[in-house]
């Protein structure tokens, strides 16, 4: 790869001294002396010596753009020349050394004094289909994440001057060096990511048994265990870290997986969802565990990342088309059954006297579910109309809604993948889930919607008449009450006989 090095400098060395040599033509030497003379060719075989020698930097590829390359608001042109580096190991120093594995850098030429760079790790893609409907996986580099580094994007503070300088006097070794502190390099300023993000300290991981009962319930773990009579959650799940390798080990992960799934969650295109980590480590395990039964393997450690992302990206848009689908038009007499509710919710509230130490002034609300000497039930219940009220308010919200939110969708996605993992042929290979996926028929849910609203609407009439009537009952203790203080606390007031 040296050799690839040196005769891509020569080429980019040669047309700045070309483009010098105009320069001094067209607008006098004077100006062409304020651009530093391109390295001759004993100068890089020094550089390409030095490069050699170093522990840490190695030449990856080199090559010219075929058509522009862009990336967020940053464009390189077409053939420009281009240099990738990789810098291994790099170790980033808080209270504890988090090493980060391998980062490359994709250094740009694009014409005199025109240098730029971006940064990339390295991991895999998924491709495919092909025409006999397989998918393959091929390492691909995505644009990296680091404390200074967004989306391959750097913010480089106080290396920016040492950095460009290198570049802009040919200074390729210096280059490098310098980019080895930047990338090793942390502080409470760094602008973008903690070091702690690159590493997951507390996942719940789920027992396979209990995977698919806990996606059903979208992922709820307290719910789940609520419905169970078990001694302990370590039945159902345990808490697990997954840290990058120790500053002690001689060797290192190039690609640790916690920053993988850390990086996954920028890796998106156009409103591609992101995996939620949790989830994802979960389902990983799931599968892989389930694909090792079929003695079936992925190829290499972030295959199954991949593959997982791509499969909640095909649910995803799934999910989305299902709901906007069979989206509920919430009517008029939807809006009666939540106007009903919630003056019943006021019904259950009063203005009461407030009592100080010399006399009874000022006043506060008073409400039933807040009241400790309501009995038990009762409180219950009216913990129970507010959740009615929410959860019709949600319907509400989402049928007027031109796009449905993203934790309907999200929990769409959940009961799919339960769905799918429940069918014999799911993991009998790789390509059975895309099947499976491909063949989801959309249901229709405005008749489950309004058969909702009208359960939640009959449980509520139950529940009105059951409150009112203890609400009713405490107004009128209150007011015999009150009475009494009126009256000096005299008790032969025949309060029976009065309309309360």
């Amino acid at each position: 790869m040296l050799k690839g090095l040196k005769e891509m400098l020569l080429n980019i060395f040669n047309k700045d001294a070309t483009d010098i040599e105009i320069i001094s033509k067209s607008m006098g030497e004077e100006t062409a002396k304020q651009y530093p003379t391109p390295p001759d060719e004993k100068a890089i075989d020094n550089m390409l010596k030095e490069i050699e020698s170093s522990d840490r930097v190695e030449v990856v590829d080199v090559g010219i753009l075929d058509d522009e390359e862009a990336y967020g608001n940053i464009t390189f042109p077409k053939y420009s020349n281009w240099i990738m580096f990789k810098i291994s190991d790099v170790k980033i120093k808080r209270r504890k050394i988090f090493r980060l594995g391998d980062y490359y850098v994709k250094l740009f030429h694009s014409g005199l004094n025109k240098w730029n760079f971006m940064f990339f790790t390295k991991s895999r893609m998924m491709m495919g289909p092909d025409t006999e409907n397989n998918y393959t996986f091929t390492d691909y580099y995505y644009p990296a994440q680091h404390p200074h580094i967004y989306s391959g994007k750097p913010c480089l503070g106080g290396f920016d001057v040492p950095l460009r300088a290198s570049l802009t006097n040919y200074n390729l070794t210096s280059f490098m060096w310098n980019l080895e502190l930047y990338l090793d390099n942390w502080n409470y300023r760094s602008p973008h990511h903690q070091p702690e993000v690159f590493e997951y300290t507390d996942c719940e991981m789920i027992e396979n048994e209990h995977f698919i009962p806990i996606l059903l319930r979208n992922m709820y773990i307290g719910d789940y265990l609520d419905s169970l009579n078990i001694d302990s959650y370590r039945d159902v799940y345990n808490h697990h870290s997954f840290k990058l390798t120790s500053a002690r080990c001689k060797e290192y992960e190039t690609e640790p997986t916690s920053r993988i799934v850390m990086e996954q969650y920028f890796w998106n295109k156009n409103s591609d969802p992101r995996v939620p980590k949790n989830f994802l480590y979960n389902i990983e395990r799931y599968i892989r565990t389930k694909y090792v039964e079929n003695n079936i393997q992925f190829e290499h450690r972030h295959d199954s990342i991949v593959f997982i992302k791509h499969l909640y990206n095909m649910l995803w848009k799934i999910s989305k088309h299902q709901l906007m689908s069979n989206s509920y038009i919430w009517n008029d007499n939807n809006q009666n059954m939540l106007n009903d509710i919630r003056t019943c919710q006021n019904y259950l509230s009063y203005y009461v006297n407030k009592k100080d130490e010399r006399n009874y002034s000022d006043s506060y609300l008073y409400y039933l579910q807040r009241d400790k000497e309501q009995p038990q039930e009762i409180r219950d219940k009216c913990i129970r109309l507010s959740r009615i009220y929410n959860q019709l308010e949600d319907i509400k919200s989402e049928s007027n809604s031109s796009h449905p939110p993203g934790y309907k969708i999200r929990e769409g996605v959940y009961t799919l993948f339960a769905n799918i993992f429940q069918n014999d042929n799911c993991f009998k290979d790789k390509e059975s889930i895309l099947i499976l996926i491909n063949n989801i028929e959309l249901e229709a849910t405005k008749n489950i919607t309004n058969q909702k609203i009208d359960d939640l609407y009959e449980e509520f009439i139950g529940l009105q008449s059951i409150l009112k009537l203890s609400m009713n009952n405490w107004i009128i203790d209150y007011h015999k009450t009150e009475l009494r203080r009126l009256n000096d606390g005299r008790t032969d007031i025949n309060i029976e006989n009065l309309n309360l």
